[in-house]
């Protein structure tokens, strides 16, 4: 904004000791000062300061502009009598305060006739419309309105005789919800009010507003999710001769393509049974997919101590991967025989298997090393310089009674100098005891014997440029 007026300090240049102001000087004193008749601002005797807006009829009549300074090229802000939806359309102006933005777009209007309050609009249908997404953020703990009889009040309260909330879909059909005659409805236009009401009793209705019990469908048939969970088919009401923990359930899911299987259980007592007849078909305790006339998924004790593993076919599930399970399965998909440790659900190893005692092995121990199962990789900085600082100790463990000494490295001696290489047994404990990842400790000694190499071909090369020196 150019502001062309003479400044404080030139003014008073004008009328010093001695100095003879012109009539030039004494008309830029007066244009500088505000004039209440000329300039749009007066202050009557009893009366608060007053504005008058600028322009015509047809203009936005602009009150106030604010600027972050004066040398920015428009306002910040600005506040106008007659606001426009659209700042270059004079039709589209409304009498009110509206507050705009520097190029004269609407931010917030109350309007002059009805005092509806608008955001983003100089339209507003109702007391407050916002024109974008609304947030409400507020904490547990809002004042109720008086008349309510919650025990507590949300961020959101609608008061009526006949409550309502309308969801205008601009692409699809509407909806809405209804409260009234102690019944909550949920709308579909024109009107259509039976599908889903929630009574005073808390009972609902789908198909009729009077339901008869906490769920009650007319005219249409109860279809459940399939699969095989607690969330999944029917469940029976608990405990139905006292007690605790009985429960029986009744699902449907599919095995593979469209082999299905319909499960009936219980669970809890050893005498809670299922009377099955199954003709010429199968039966399977613990499993849904039973391969002869008894088939059972579970511990089973007997005579033998061999567990066979016999279903070649058997992909990896990764259910060992739910947090304190673990597995063991014969996969196809990895050509193994797979065994999952404990899932701890966190921490460097999330899953753990413990051996107590020797562990003999028969074969080469083989560590997944692929660079597609790898990320974030960077050249290593550990070498010489921190192997020399490893301590190598011999020792006898507490629990293992032996006749020879163990070679090896105490754990927290490594974590200070390759922190890498030691994990906690159990990430969740802080006192837990540290193991020691050898292995992590191969690439270490491979740069270690790089630097060496490096080291004594620098010594080679120094020998051979000396006279009278063998290189070797």
């Amino acid at each position: 904004m150019k502001i062309d007026k003479t400044g404080r300090e030139t003014l008073k240049s004008y009328f010093v000791k001695n100095a003879v102001p012109t009539a030039s000087n004494f008309e830029e004193l007066i244009s500088a000062a505000l004039n209440q008749r000329d300039d749009g601002i007066a202050k009557p005797p009893g009366e608060p300061l007053s504005l008058q807006a600028d322009g015509d009829d047809s203009s936005q009549k602009k009150l106030l502009n604010f600027y972050r300074n004066f040398n920015d090229a428009k306002p910040a802000f600005g506040l106008a009598l007659s606001p426009r939806s659209d700042p270059r359309n004079a039709q589209s102006g409304r009498p009110g305060l509206g507050f705009t933005d520097g190029d004269g777009n609407p931010r917030l209007f109350i309007d002059q006739a009805t005092g509806q309050v608008g955001v983003g609009t100089v339209v507003p249908g109702a007391q407050l419309q916002v024109n974008g997404a609304l947030r409400l953020v507020a904490n547990h703990g809002v004042s109720p309105d008086p008349e309510s009889r919650m025990q507590f009040s949300g961020q959101l309260q609608i008061k009526g005789n006949a409550p309502q909330i309308d969801f205008i879909d601009t692409e699809q059909g509407d909806w809405a919800i209804h409260v009234n005659n102690n019944r909550m409805y949920f709308i579909r236009e024109p009107w259509y009010h039976a599908d889903l009401v929630l009574d005073g009793k808390g009972n609902v209705g789908m198909g009729t507003p009077d339901p008869r019990a906490k769920l009650e469908i007319r005219d249409g048939a109860l279809m459940v999710s399939p699969g095989n969970s607690a969330e999944r088919g029917i469940l029976f009401p608990p405990d139905p001769g006292g007690g605790g923990g009985d429960s029986a359930w009744i699902r449907y899911y599919p095995r593979v393509g469209e082999a299905t299987t319909l499960e009936i259980g219980t669970s809890n007592d050893a005498d809670d049974h299922i009377a099955l007849m199954p003709g010429n078909g199968n039966v399977g305790v613990g499993t849904r997919a039973p391969r002869a006339k008894l088939d059972v998924a579970g511990a089973i004790y007997a005579g033998g101590s061999d567990i066979y593993f016999t279903e070649t076919d058997h992909k990896h599930s990764a259910i060992g991967n739910q947090p304190g399970w673990a597995a063991i399965e014969n996969a196809r998909d990895y050509n193994a025989l797979m065994i999952l440790g404990r899932s701890t659900g966190a921490g460097p190893a999330p899953r753990r298997v413990a051996v107590w005692d020797h562990l003999q092995v028969f074969g080469q121990f083989i560590n997944n090393s692929d660079v597609r199962a790898k990320h974030a990789i960077e050249p290593l900085h550990y070498g010489l310089a921190d192997v020399m600082k490893l301590r190598p100790v011999s020792f006898r463990w507490n629990e293992l009674e032996e006749s020879h000494k163990t070679l090896g490295l105490i754990a927290q001696d490594v974590q200070a100098v390759i922190a890498e290489a030691v994990l906690p047994s159990d990430p969740s404990q802080p006192d837990s005891r540290l193991g020691l990842a050898y292995n992590s400790l191969v690439p270490v000694l491979i740069r270690a014997v790089q630097e060496l190499s490096q080291q004594v071909d620098a010594l080679r090369q120094a020998a051979v440029a000396r006279p009278g020196t063998a290189a070797d």
